[in-house]
């Protein structure tokens, strides 16, 4: 009957579908759900057209429900629709967010150049379970699109509740350990928790205003923690992003390790006492910055140890025209003297102009060039070429290990600068010696093969520095030292001598020996190179 209707504008329309539903109440106007129904008490509502992301029939049995009655929540028609469309909203939002959060976290830089990369490769699990949570959300959306908007079932609010569970909340977790892992380096991830968050909080109290009556005790208290946990942590994101302080807050500083951008692993070069920058998967030529910003202007006769003395430096020279000439005529490039020893790498007190013609790095007619000082080698070869003939020398065994390289330091990465000489084991002194930076054979470079990420307990890692996990292999050849497919474990090793027992704090084995080319280090690659991702220069 109209009198008994809750509302005198709920007037049946013949154009939509009606939906009567009955229901125990406790006196014939009261009002629908809260209480428990009198018994032998009724009431039918004749409701409007119903809207099937509004779940109406979303009902709780009552506590003590007489005759099998039920409580009702009593739904107005076009009463907060909006709510569950801007659900859909965020819900279709979410997936998309998510699935680019993983394609930018993923195909961004995967090989270890910086910290955040560091985590991606030893974390891994983190970004394979994000993935499986994002489909996970894009299954739920496409189940309401297809079961609520489409078939028009009522089934919003419990795909929406499993959706919740098993993606919204887990990809909020997982994009909030990324975007602190990442220091804010990936804004999308940033956007994407917030986002997420922000989803989860609404649908919490979404509950909270239009449900929560008809909720059982624990989904109240589910809804309340939901609620109050997307809120809290929303604005703890927003906060620490917008503060810069996701580092102090999983303790960055500990380590003294911050995020940076580099794009390329920066590489130290214990000989040198120097940084470089190298691509993983490249072979990097290393051109040393020279020690003079003017050249030196050298004569003919003008060797290496002469000018520079025992120098590992490079340096800007300019040579004249005529050296091959004046080799041939005067009396200081007789037979008896030193004019050019080697093949490539030359010995210190050979002529650094007639070397550098010999070499190609510069023609007759003299100009100017970079020569790189070097460790020594064993012995020196004969060859002619670009019509000047050089002579060999013999220097120490080939084999040799090599017992004494005086490069020590107080560690870190502030590094005193000392000149090492090459001593072996048989007490011979292996003089320095020079080359240019344009022969195949002296090319100086750095390969980063390959990198794999070994067990927490290995032998080499060290507590508190995640990135000692990683293991490179190297290819590298930088004043004379080589290695060879080596291992280099990350992480700053200071000034690592050839061999044990410096003031180094660190003690490495000694493995490295004189070789036809300089110093093999393949064995003991920290010698050699260190990569550490904790320097911001690359």
């Amino acid at each position: 009957p109209e009198q008994d209707r809750p509302d005198p504008g709920w007037k049946a329309r013949q154009d939509v579908p009606q939906l009567a539903l009955k229901a125990y109440v406790p006196k014939p106007k009261g009002t629908l759900g809260g209480r428990e129904p009198k018994k032998g008490g009724s009431h039918v509502a004749i409701i409007g057209k119903v809207d099937a992301r509004v779940d109406i029939l979303a009902t709780k049995k009552a506590s003590k429900p007489s005759q099998g009655g039920q409580m009702v929540e009593v739904f107005r028609p076009g009463e907060m629709n909006w709510l569950p469309f801007l659900q859909m909203i965020l819900t279709a939002g979410e997936s998309v967010l998510c699935a680019l959060t993983f394609i930018d976290v993923t195909m961004a830089q995967r090989n270890p150049y910086n910290m955040f990369d560091v985590w991606l490769n030893i974390y891994d699990a983190i970004i394979v379970a994000f993935l499986w949570f994002t489909i996970v959300g894009v299954f739920a959306f496409v189940c309401l699109l297809a079961f609520v908007e489409c078939l028009k079932k009522r089934l919003f609010h419990k795909i929406m509740a499993i959706r919740m569970v098993f993606s919204s909340v887990p990809c909020a977790v997982l994009g909030t350990v990324i975007v602190l892992l990442s220091e804010g380096r990936h804004p999308l991830a940033v956007v994407t928790a917030l986002w997420v968050l922000f989803g989860t909080g609404l649908y919490c109290a979404t509950l909270k205003v239009q449900w929560f009556q008809i909720l059982s005790t624990r989904a109240r208290v589910l809804v309340d923690v939901g609620l109050f946990l997307s809120v809290l942590t929303f604005c703890a994101v927003a906060i620490v992003f917008a503060t810069g302080t996701t580092g102090d807050v999983i303790g960055r500083s500990a380590f003294e390790c911050a995020v940076n951008s580099n794009e390329k692993m920066p590489v130290y070069i214990p000989p040198l006492q120097e940084w470089t920058c190298a691509s993983w998967s490249e072979s990097e030529t290393i051109f040393r910055q020279p020690q003079n910003s003017e050249p030196i202007k050298l004569s003919c006769a003008d060797t290496f140890v002469g000018l520079f003395g025992v120098s590992m430096n490079s340096h800007q020279v300019e040579c004249p025209r005529g050296c091959l000439q004046l080799a041939a005529a005067e009396s200081e490039f007789s037979a008896t003297a030193a004019k050019v020893v080697g093949c490539g790498a030359y010995s210190e007190d050979s002529s650094v102009c007639l070397s550098a013609v010999h070499a190609g790095a510069l023609p007759s007619t003299g100009g100017v060039t970079t020569v790189y000082g070097r460790v020594g080698l064993a012995g020196f070869t004969a060859c002619t070429r670009n019509s000047v003939a050089s002579q060999s020398r013999e220097v120490a065994d080939g084999g040799s290990s090599v017992v004494g390289v005086p490069v020590t330091g107080a560690g870190g990465r502030m590094l005193q600068s000392v000149t090492p000489r090459v001593v072996t084991s048989t007490g011979a002194v292996v003089p320095n010696a020079f080359h240019f930076n344009n022969l195949p054979s002296t090319r100086e470079f750095v390969h980063l093969e390959s990198f794999s990420v070994t067990a927490s307990d290995d032998i080499g890692v060290v507590d508190g520095e995640t990135w000692s996990r990683l293991q490179a292999v190297v290819t590298s050849r930088i004043a004379g030292v080589e290695v060879n497919s080596g291992a280099v474990r990350l992480g700053s090793y200071g000034n690592v001598e050839l061999v044990p027992g410096g003031s180094n704090s660190r003690t490495i084995d000694s493995r490295c020996f004189l070789s036809a080319t300089g110093v093999d280090c393949t064995e003991h690659g920290h010698a050699a190179v260190q990569l550490d991702v904790c320097q911001p220069e690359c």
